[in-house]
């Protein structure tokens, strides 16, 4: 495991225990993307669709202008 690319994310949890490694902490983060998928904390998938409609909105609008 590299520590330096390794985050967590808490899921639906109250537990707040620093989770270390080496006797490093490791960075709590609240959303991360994964295979291109964003996943957020809560488990919902908004973020992800807001992203990717406005990735196909900006693909669309350079068509049109050719």
């Amino acid at each position: 495991m590299h520590k330096g690319k390794s985050r967590i994310l808490r899921y639906n949890t109250a537990c707040t225990n620093p989770i270390t490694t080496d006797g490093e902490g490791l960075e709590d983060v609240k959303t991360f993307t994964y295979l291109g998928s964003i996943i957020d904390e809560h488990g919902g998938s908004d973020a992800d669709v807001k992203a990717r409609i406005g990735k196909a909105r900006a693909a669309y609008l350079q068509l049109k202008n050719i």
